[in-house]
């Protein structure tokens, strides 16, 4: 019997919609069933899709009163009450809705696009993946035909005369404080000086100070007896101590500059390989960056110790040694400590580095198989899809043709976003990573999440840490230190980056441009107006996806053309 009201009252429900003020009758019928069978549901009370279904099967049903707008959700026993609500899609709706079915469109709409692009491509070039034998061959059999190869391997003599000018200094400081602690004639019997403020002098000073009312409480009763020590000992290692630090910071200057020249004039006269070039001129600039901090993390490391010896000789008290080092100066500097410092991955030198206490090789074997997964679709990406749309951008840009350059601009933008993508998870999170577990190093923070970014300083600062860790350590901060503003210092950064990024891209291709140059220092401003007015807010982040993609394909277009200008004759445009 209850079953067969209950299927007619539900056949009533599906014929007609239920109004906020219904009648008695049906409440009645409704009140009465469902006290007899607890699991009768009137308007089927299924909650939104986040709730469980054991709490949404033994709750009550809605009562039939009105409630205020945006008071809670939409559910679905609710629709067919009447209300005062808005459309959700109204600006005035204030309901708990969610938008993660136009999301999924979106993403379902792009793959389905996208794979439409793929086919097309595959279609028109066939597979241009391919992998020659030839360069290995040729390796193999005349090395020295490569000259990135040897590039790279010289700079082992810049690294070793690093640490030979390190090790020579820190053996003569050494010898200097053995002689200072053996007592000399002179530094026994020569008395100390003092300089005694006479009793006159004192009661002139006591009367003017009694005359001042500021400054009555800090001259009074005061002894004001000064004691100037000199000593021989003392103006030696001075002496000593200058003249080792001005040698080695002229043998710096000359060492970095060569480092510098050298490679960069070996490039332009001997023309290798663009691919190769890159490699050798990305390794000289981390090479340059980590051999200039050794340099100067040593010099005040080795004035500092020499300091405290120093010290320690003179008033007998040993020296206070820092917890947290596990070796000091002059103990770090080895032939193990600096090669270990150039192949770790960080660009700051640090006396004793971060460790692990062992290697996790399951972990270690993960991360070496996404790396060469990831290698290969980065070396797919570019060859199926890269190189062709550069390629049939070099008419359009011979003819100034604005509709054709922004079309292929355009058309380059995602390939060369996603090939970025996976280039940043493969050097700084799995080639990172591997060198640091290899080598047990301990800090792994390598990046913060630029991919949030809303102004441009947040991802200049947070995609590359080592860099950025080198450019406040050896560019901001001691700019800061002697007095300069904090926009100069910035300034200053910005100019180095990109001179940087400008060596990185001109060397290689044999072509000296200022179109890295210009970008870079053009961050300066865009950081400071996106600071201003975008940063924290959501346009913000969508205003930087859009510039960092146009604008590194815009630099790819401009380098490549030039190149091709240069190296492909004219009537082959």
């Amino acid at each position: 019997m209850v079953k067969d009201s209950l299927q007619d009252v539900d056949g009533l429900r599906r014929r007609t919609i239920v109004p906020q003020y219904t009648s008695e009758a049906i409440r009645k019928v409704y009140n009465i069933l469902k006290s007899k069978q607890s699991k009768f549901d009137f308007v089927r009370e299924s909650e939104s899709q986040s709730e469980s279904e054991s709490e949404s099967s033994h709750r009550p049903p809605a009562r039939f009163r009105p409630t205020p707008m945006g008071s809670q959700p939409i559910k679905q026993n609710n629709v067919l009450v009447s209300q005062n609500r808005h459309s959700l899609l109204s600006s005035e709706s204030n309901e708990g809705v969610t938008f993660k079915g136009f999301m999924n469109l979106a993403i379902t709409i792009l793959v389905v696009s996208h794979f439409r692009l793929m086919l097309e491509n595959i279609k028109k070039y066939g597979f241009l993946l391919g992998f020659s034998y030839d360069a290995i061959t040729n390796f193999i059999g005349d090395p020295y035909s490569w000259p990135s190869t040897s590039m790279i391997l010289s700079f082992n003599l810049w690294i070793l005369s690093a640490y030979a000018c390190e090790r020579v200094a820190a053996r003569y400081l050494e010898k200097k404080l053995k002689e200072f602690e053996k007592p000399t004639r002179k530094n026994k019997n020569k008395p100390t000086k003092e300089v005694v403020v006479s009793d006159g002098e004192r009661e002139d000073s006591n009367k003017s100070s009694q005359k001042s009312d500021n400054h009555t409480s800090d001259t009074e009763g005061k002894v004001e007896v000064k004691k100037k020590k000199i000593s021989n000992k003392e103006r030696r290692a001075k002496f000593v101590l200058g003249r080792t630090q001005s040698l080695t910071r002229m043998f710096y200057l000359i060492h970095i500059l060569s480092l510098l020249t050298v490679p960069i004039t070996l490039t332009y006269t001997l023309r290798p390989h663009p691919l190769a070039a890159t490699i050798s001129t990305a390794v000289l600039i981390i090479t340059f960056m980590k051999l200039t901090s050794y340099s100067v993390v040593n010099y005040a490391l080795r004035a500092k110790r020499f300091v405290e010896k120093f010290k320690s000789i003179e008033t007998g008290q040993p020296i206070s040694l820092d917890s947290n080092n596990s070796q000091v100066y002059p103990d770090n500097i080895t032939l193990f400590d600096i090669y270990y410092f150039m192949m770790a991955p960080t660009l700051v030198y640090e006396e004793s580095h971060p460790r692990t206490d062992r290697i996790r090789w399951g972990w270690l074997t993960r991360r070496i198989l996404e790396l060469f997964f990831f290698t290969f679709m980065q070396l797919f990406m570019v060859q199926q899809y890269i190189v062709p749309l550069v390629q049939n951008a070099m008419l359009p840009l011979s003819r100034n043709d604005s509709v054709g350059i922004m079309e292929r601009l355009m058309k380059l933008t995602v390939p060369n976003i996603v090939t970025w993508i996976m280039m940043f998870y493969t050097v700084f999170h799995l080639g990172l990573n591997i060198t640091a577990e290899l080598l047990r190093y301990g800090d792994r923070l390598f990046y913060l999440d630029w991919w949030n970014s809303t102004d441009m300083s947040y991802f200049w600062r947070c995609w590359n840490i080592p860099v950025h860790k080198w450019c406040v350590v050896h560019v901001y901060a001691p700019l800061i230190k002697r007095g300069y503003g904090q926009s100069f210092a910035s300034f200053c950064v910005f100019f180095v980056s990109a001179v940087f990024h400008e060596v990185a891209v001109s060397v290689p291709f044999n072509t000296i441009k200022i179109w890295a140059f210009t970008a870079m220092m053009a961050q300066m401003p865009i950081c400071l107006i996106t600071k201003k007015y975008t940063k924290g807010k959501q346009f913000g982040n969508v205003i930087f996806w859009g510039s960092f993609m146009f604008g590194q394909a815009n630099c790819i277009l401009m380098y490549y053309y030039d190149f091709y200008k240069v190296h492909v004759p004219a009537e082959q445009f």
